[in-house]
């Protein structure tokens, strides 16, 4: 049987061939006659070290900053995480309150995991993307802004203090009249601004502006009503945007409605132990703002006591408002519930749903003065206080673990609005600053947390909506055991909703914790998935004195039943980069002095290098490759990118070659 030849033999036989005798056929051969000279032996460059993770284990698995799981000879990605760009996220020592502003352009030190890009981590659009977090008892991570939280977490979480994205909650009193130059002349003012609600959230409406008593007729365009609160938010181009209409809380009435001077009564009774002519005061009193709806109607605003005469020392009992002086509408209705369709709907982007804004307070007249001489003050009507916003919404995704310790708590409740009682100081006229008509509270939030990993949550979730503004006083008639008690309130927002997603193993309901209040939460079998996931090792040692030349990676992965390598050499394997494969590869060194620091230890991070996403010098531009960077240690990540299409993924190998500089 004969071999076909091979052409580089052929060619070295054919040429030792057509040497004369005593001729060579190198450059260096000897003279005709002399005794030949022995030939030097060419030496092979050395093979390159290797260093090679097989999967078998999960010795070198970074649990901290990983999903997914590595065993028996491959590594499997988990469902979950994000890519991990911003980094650990853990609350420095000395500081008790961390603030994350949603829409703010908020940058993240860049170093570390925090530059998988190669530029600065700034977050705009509120999604933030952490390898780790962890919440240390006494500390609050508060996330504001106008874009809903969504949390990433490639590896574990752990909250022992507080996850917060409630609406604000206002603080009263609010003025209901001013004073300017001085001098105790009053004066009609804006209401007070509606509340902020929480990242996601609806605001709330804003108070009434104060009626002057002389243009009655801007009352036709409600401009001395309270301003409603604002609808639940939906993230842009949600289908069930006609849902939610109405859902904010309804502003407070004008009243007496007209706005007139002329049709204000000033009915305050003279107490009896006074027979002198003494001053009075009007007793018109406006329901307050509704209450933010949600998973149920807001509670409406709603004029409780007005005058009423009762024992100083007794209790006091509501009655029924005598309508003249509570104007056309004694009760003011919250916002509507939703009946959102949401059970079954995917949690990533449906679920996402804002708190609504509670009702602003209307414009009353209450302790409008007329003094005994027969004059009366320059404004009559007060201006309103402010609904509060809405809670705002987190969705919280973990790769790995999620740990909610016994003292932790996560909230998205809605605001409380203010309260607008005052102390009298006696009968006359201890309010020259006003009394406003109370606001409603906003509505709770949503909270949805996916977990591909264990499950644990002993604290407590909080989706409460926010408690109405009040206005309570109790005026004592001097002479005798008797008081004019004046009540009135806005509505309480509605709750919000929770919604937990975990595997299958973990779906006893014991695992909910505490929810309040309790019938608001469902527990479901996770089904969705991030975009991206991934796992990091620990750091490798090439226990080099002086850094190696790193030459390439080599990566085998099982893609849809298909065998593939992947390589920053092109002789080997197709890159792992982005948008040509459905892993990404990334790797980091760490400078000396630490190269000797074991695998576990966490580094200073000024002694880390960027992460790169090439290990040897083998294409693009100068300083973009692992070798550049002068180490003698590494560690390297691995993301699954879902955007590529491919449902199976098992890595099986990934080796990484240097040689000794």
């Amino acid at each position: 049987m004969s071999c076909p030849l091979n052409a580089a033999f052929l060619f070295s036989l054919l040429s030792l061939v057509a040497c004369a005798p005593g001729e060579s056929s190198g450059a260096g051969a000897a003279e005709a006659g002399d005794s030949a000279s022995p030939r030097p032996l060419e030496m092979l460059p050395p093979a390159p070290r290797i260093i090679a993770e097989n999967f078998v284990d999960d010795a070198m698995l970074d649990r901290r900053r990983s999903s997914g799981a590595w065993a028996n000879g491959e590594g499997i990605f988990g469902r979950l995480g994000g890519d991990g760009r911003h980094g650990d996220l853990c609350i420095p020592d000395g500081v008790e309150l961390l603030v994350l502003d949603t829409d703010s352009g908020q940058v993240f030190d860049p170093r570390g995991n925090a530059r998988l890009r190669g530029d600065a981590a700034v977050v705009e659009d509120g999604v933030f993307q952490f390898s780790s977090l962890h919440i240390a008892p006494g500390k609050t991570l508060r996330l504001k802004g106008s874009k809903p939280a969504q949390i990433l977490v490639r590896g574990e979480c752990r909250i022992e203090g507080i996850l917060d994205a409630s609406g604000v909650d206002l603080q009263g009193p609010w003025d209901g009249k001013k004073f300017f130059g001085g001098l105790p002349r009053p004066r009609p003012q804006p209401g007070e601004p509606g509340g902020e609600g929480g990242p996601g959230g609806g605001r709330g409406g804003d108070g009434a502006y104060g009626a002057d008593g002389v243009s009655p007729t801007l009352a036709i365009f409600n401009l001395f009503r309270g301003y409603p609160g604002e609808d639940l938010r939906l993230l842009p181009g949600a289908r069930y945007g006609g849902l939610v209409t109405g859902s904010g809380g309804e502003g407070g009435p004008l009243v007496p409605p007209t706005g007139k001077r002329s049709a204000v009564e000033f009915t305050t009774p003279l107490p009896a132990a006074f027979p002198v002519p003494q001053d009075k005061f009007s007793q018109y009193i406006a329901s307050g703002g509704g209450g933010g709806g949600f998973k149920s109607p807001g509670m409406a605003g709603a004029a409780i006591q007005n005058g009423h005469k009762t024992d100083l020392f007794g209790p006091i009992s509501p009655i029924v408002p005598i309508p003249s002086f509570f104007g056309l509408e004694p009760s003011i209705p919250g916002g509507s519930d939703t009946s959102l369709p949401l059970s079954r709907t995917p949690g990533s982007t449906a679920f996402l749903i804002g708190g609504s804004g509670g009702g602003g307070g209307g414009c009353h007249a209450l302790f409008a003065r007329e003094s005994q001489l027969g004059s009366i003050e320059d404004v009559l009507f007060n201006s309103g206080a402010a609904g509060a916003g809405g809670g705002g919404v987190i969705a919280l995704r973990v790769g790995a673990a999620l740990q909610v310790g016994m003292n932790a708590e996560i909230a998205v409740r809605g605001g409380s609005a203010g309260d607008q009682s005052r102390e009298p100081a006696g009968f006359g006229a201890p309010w020259p600053n006003g009394i406003a008509s109370p606001g409603g509270g906003g509505s709770g939030g949503s909270l949805l947390v996916q977990v591909d990993g264990a499950f644990q949550q002993d604290g407590v979730l909080d989706v409460s909506g926010g408690k109405a503004g009040v206005a309570r006083l109790d005026l004592p008639a001097l002479g005798q055991n008797s008081k004019y008690v004046y009540h009135t309130r806005g509505g309480d927002g509605s709750p919000g909703q929770v919604r937990i997603e975990v595997r299958e193993g973990s779906l006893d309901p014991a695992r909910m914790g505490r929810v309040l209040p309790d019938d608001a939460s469902e527990l479901l079998r996770l089904e969705d998935e991030s975009e991206r996931s991934g796992f990091q090792s620990l750091w490798y040692q090439t226990g080099e004195v002086t850094p190696p030349r790193f030459l390439r990676y080599e990566i085998d992965v099982i893609v849809d039943g298909r065998a593939v390598t992947y390589s920053d050499d092109p002789r080997f394997g197709f890159p792992a980069a982005e948008g040509q494969s459905p892993i990404i590869f990334f790797v980091q060194g760490l400078r000396l002095p630490q190269a000797e620091a074991s695998a576990s230890a966490a580094p200073d991070p000024d002694r880390l290098g960027p992460w790169r996403r090439q290990v040897g010098r083998n294409f693009g531009p100068i300083g973009e490759s692992l070798d550049e960077d002068g180490v003698s240690a590494f560690r390297w990540l691995l993301l699954r990118d879902g955007a590529m299409g491919v449902h199976e993924l098992a890595v099986q190998a990934l080796r990484i070659f240097l040689e000794a500089a």
